[in-house]
């Protein structure tokens, strides 16, 4: 049968190939998605547009698109080990349905379609492909064991091997991979022992523990141990201990309690139930579940671990003997942020993430680099001229908008100020780069207030009034923080390899949350912050849908883009100053506005 599917035509590809029999016409078809591309760190987002298809990817990637790293080292978690890193690369093919018309079932033809699948001109020998094993429609209870083992020896037999522990499969192409090296039957199966159907009462103690989050439950946790010491210990028949209860309910105190008694390794470690986790990979998975929602789904971004989640890891980790801080309060702000080397500034700014940062905006910081379009193509900027430095700026005159679209830096000043970028309002954005820089040389995090702080102090005459011309046309310090914190983010990893300071720390999951980074220095995830563009084309969202689409229009919505960032300004016609003239005859001072926007946070660097 047909699969039915909308997606996105930018990024994902429906590809649906007919089985057609020379007398008989169609007898069948394979249906197929492939992500084009597994843009920066909005996979996850991608593959949301489909329910199927979102539950197979965030199984196996993250929203980086590339695998889950336990399903590489998780001793349980990674299965056979057949598959790891090597599906990060290539491009990722979902099979959602291969449909025979049953006369013609068990001949051959299935397998056959999938090898003209691999051969069409979609795909490259690098790519992947993944499907989800399951009987469509779906047949009745008492056949659905036969079905499904029957679907899933069919994947089977054409090379396809489970992926870790998860229910879903994958094919490499290479026949020297080690999935292709795995005898079928030698793949890995999880227990499904505590997965039959049906209900799956709990004890009137675990019924406690899930109902009653308040003090009380230390109580009836104690006089119920009293009764039986062991039924702190006793699984339900989903195979989940009361540890797992108290954990996946939130229940701060019958967790205390529970530990306090005396819970034995073999709670804390058995995944011996339903989902095949621990108490602590249980909590880490909701923790997990929880951020990826609130990044897709919640403009504000995600607000951080909550209190509860975290005092729940903390005291897991404790009385399993993990390396702990002193106190819970401090384990809780390390960990707030997600960090994962016990080094980030604030538990969220990574000593690498800061050596991109600075690294990136100390080679913007003069105005002639900021202006440099070498970069560019010639002939996207309309001809052969290049603006190599300030110089090349006319005087009195607004640079032409080509300049300023097809520039990396400038093109993150808004539209509206584009008429007044003058030779001196460049100069005062430079001076925004230049300040910034000195501030992460010291290890102190850029805001709106510290650089204002910073600026007010460091430079002459001529440059103050530079930055006070672009203060009073309407430009922002958030305009600069912005340009950093995208094309730090932006610049392949391997540029800093070399870098000394970089070799010397460790890595962690914050490298690339740049999505924090931008919220702590004050760019409102609500707001749009560039880069901007005058041509109509450059301003289209990434996401297209059908418009008759009701929930298609409502993604959209999420996704588009605003056509402004930052707070209204009204523009004013003026003659533009030259360059060293005073820009304002205002009378408050640039030191006067650093003042009421607070004191600098400094971060220790050491």
């Amino acid at each position: 049968m047909p699969y039915e599917h909308r997606l996105s035509p930018d990024t994902l590809q429906l590809l649906t190939l007919s089985i057609l029999h020379p007398e008989h016409e169609k007898i069948g078809d394979v249906t197929a998605v492939f992500v084009k591309s597994r843009y920066s760190n909005i996979f996850l987002e991608v593959m949301d547009i489909d329910e199927e298809l979102h539950t197979i990817g965030s199984a196996i990637f993250d929203k980086y698109g590339e695998i889950r790293p336990w399903l590489v080292d998780g001793e349980y978690h990674k299965g056979s080990g057949v598959w790891g890193r090597e599906l990060n690369d290539g491009k990722l093919f979902f099979v959602f349905c291969v449909s025979v018309e049953p006369q013609y079932r068990e001949q051959g033809v299935a397998s056959w379609a999938l090898q003209q699948l691999y051969a069409s001109e979609y795909v490259d020998k690098d790519d992947k492909f993944l499907c989800w094993p399951s009987p469509i429609p779906r047949p009745p209870s008492d056949q659905w064991v036969a079905v499904f083992d029957g679907i899933v020896d069919f994947f089977r037999k054409v090379g396809y091997r489970r992926v870790g522990a998860t229910a879903f499969f994958a094919y490499s192409q290479d026949p020297d991979h080690p999935s292709r090296k795995k005898d079928r039957l030698d793949d890995f199966d999880p227990d499904y022992t505590f997965n039959t159907p049906g209900p799956h009462p709990r004890s009137a103690l675990q019924d406690a523990i899930f109902a009653d989050k308040s003090e009380n439950i230390v109580r009836v946790i104690q006089d119920a141990h009293a009764k039986d010491p062991s039924c702190i210990h006793q699984p339900d028949s989903h195979g989940f201990r009361p540890i797992h209860i108290a954990v996946m309910s939130d229940n701060l105190h019958a967790l205390r309690k529970l530990i306090a008694l005396g819970l034995t390794n073999e709670d804390f470690h058995l995944r011996q139930n339903g989902d095949h986790l621990t108490p602590l990979e249980a909590l880490s998975g909701e923790m997990r579940e929880s951020r990826e929602f609130q990044e897709i789904f919640k403009r504000e971004g995600w607000q951080g671990h909550s209190d509860t989640k975290l005092q729940l890891e903390a005291m897991l980790k404790r009385a399993m003997g993990h390396p702990m801080p002193a106190t819970d309060d401090e384990y809780m702000s390390k960990k707030k942020w997600g960090c994962t080397c016990d080094k980030c500034h604030g538990g969220w700014l990574s000593p690498r993430t800061m050596i991109r940062l600075h690294g990136e905006v100390s080679i913007r910081s003069s105005c002639d680099l900021l202006l440099d379009l070498r970069e560019t193509d010639a002939a996207e900027v309309g001809g052969d001229t290049v603006l190599d430095d300030i110089d090349d700026v006319v005087p009195r005159e607004a640079m032409e908008t080509m300049f300023i679209e097809f520039n990396s830096f400038l093109s993150y000043i808004p539209l509206r100020l584009w008429r007044d970028m003058f030779k001196t309002f460049i100069t005062g954005y430079s001076i925004l780069f230049r300040t910034i820089a000195q501030l992460l040389s010291r290890y102190i995090l850029p805001t709106e207030s510290t650089v204002l702080a910073e600026a007010v102090d460091n430079f002459d005459y001529f440059e103050n009034n530079s930055l006070k011309f672009y203060f009073n046309k309407g430009g922002r310090v958030e305009y600069a923080l912005a340009a950093m914190a995208d094309y730090a983010e932006n610049d392949p990893f391997d540029l800093y390899t070399d870098d000394e300071r970089y070799k010397k720390t460790s890595p962690c999951v914050n490298d690339r949350e740049f999505d924090i980074v931008k919220k702590m220095i004050g760019l409102d995830p609500k707001e749009t912050w560039g880069p901007y563009s005058a041509s109509p084309q450059r301003q289209e969202p990434l996401w297209t849908f059908d418009s008759d689409d009701s929930e298609a229009e409502e993604l959209k919505a999420l996704f588009g883009k605003e056509e402004s960032g930052g707070e209204e300004f009204d523009e004013e016609e003026s003659e533009e100053e030259e360059d060293g003239e005073e820009a304002s005859n205002e009378e408050e001072s640039n030191e006067e506005e650093g003042e009421t926007l607070g004191s600098e946070e400094d971060i220790d660097g050491s």
